[in-house]
Parts: C-alpha cells; structure tokens; sequence
C-alpha cells in the first residue's frame, strides 16, 4: 500500500505577532533595556530556548564588537549559558523567560533578530519556530546555517562568525528597506498557522480523490 506523507513545519500565529507594533515604552521592561543600554547600540535580538546547542562563542564575539547590545530572552535549560561567560559582558541584557502574550512587545525593541544555533545534525534537524515570529515582526533576520533557514529570501545566512557579524551590518542597512520588509511580510503571511491549515486540508483533499 502507498503512503503519502505532507511535512508541515512550524508556523506563527500572524495576529499575536503584529499586535505589538507600537510597544509600551514606560514598561519596566523597556525602562530596565534602555537603562542597560546607556550607549542606545543597535539591539540584537534572540528570544527561545538556551541550551548547549546555541553558539555561545558567536554571542561573545558580537559582544566583543561594542557595536551592538545583545538582548536574550528565553528559558535555561541547562548551565551552558552560565558556564559561557557571556554574562559578565557589559552589552548584554538576559531578561530571562517572558510571558508569550507580552513576547512580541518586548521583541519589537529588536534591531536585527537572530539565530545563533551551532551548526550540528541537531540544528539541521528542526524548524525553529522564532523563524517565523521573526518575520511576522518584520525585523530582518541573521542566522547560522541550518538547512531550514536556506528556504527564505528574508534570512541572511552564514557559516562563520566573522561572516555573521558582516551580515549584521548589511541587516541593519536592509532594517528600513520596503523591498525586503515586503519579503519578510510575504515569507510570514505564506508561513502562517492559517496556511498551513489551508495546505493540510488540500492535501487531505487531494489524497481523497486518489482512493
């Protein structure tokens, strides 16, 4: 007997994700981000799990720029980020774990979002769902090289670290651009929960005239 598979990735809620474009700034949350960045650096941005497959050498060396200010949002799943170092530096906020209904204001003070996974089978292995609230945000977006992140037009890819930090230049010269904010726009509305819906009933659809 035949069987027909449909992978479905991750997906993101459009509605949640563009409710916040216009953040509370008088929040203790914004008050404790701009106290921290004193030198108002442009705000690179990571919200998600950390753990031993994040590319903590890569956070550090964008630390050590003094070009940006590293802002992480996210649950501690083992003691890799303590046992970094990345902490002790002077341009990085680790605001811990954010509520999810409260996540996309607090992701609206990102610059550039990122993601910094080491390159590994593991990282090729998964569809990252902050990919996708990252477009939906329409903050352009740098990441290591995983096999997920080669599909968009709107991800700049690199397999370095020197390389990583040029594509965070040319992010923030693209952060205003109308020609990549409509890629991001499309590559979120074509990647929403309501699509995939709309390609698993069409699928299923399809697989019922075949019987």
């Amino acid at each position: 007997m035949k069987v027909s598979l449909l992978l479905s990735p991750n997906g993101v809620n459009l509605e949640h994700w563009k409710s916040s474009d216009k953040p509370n700034k008088n929040s203790a949350f914004y008050k404790e981000l701009k106290g921290r960045n004193s030198h108002n650096l442009p705000v690179i941005g990571y919200h998600g799990a950390l753990a031993k497959w994040i590319d903590y050498d890569l956070l550090k060396k964008i630390s050590k720029t003094g070009d940006y200010f590293l802002l992480i949002i996210g649950q501690q799943y083992d003691d890799s980020l303590k046992k970094s170092g990345l902490l002790s530096s002077q341009n990085v906020f680790y605001a811990g774990p954010v509520d999810y209904d409260f996540l996309p204001q607090a992701a609206q003070a990102y610059d550039i979002s990122i993601i910094p996974f080491e390159q590994s089978e593991l990282s090729n292995c998964v569809s990252p769902i902050k990919l996708f609230e990252y477009m939906a945000l329409g903050k352009p977006i740098v990441s290591t090289e995983t096999s997920e992140v080669l599909k968009y037009r709107s991800c700049l890819v690199s397999q370095t670290h020197d390389g990583f930090i040029k594509k965070l230049e040319y992010a923030l010269q693209l952060k205003n651009e109308l020609w990549y904010r409509k890629i991001l726009n499309e590559e979120a509305r074509c990647n929403s929960w309501n699509a995939r819906a709309k390609q698993l009933l069409a699928f299923l659809k399809e697989e019922q005239f075949k019987v």
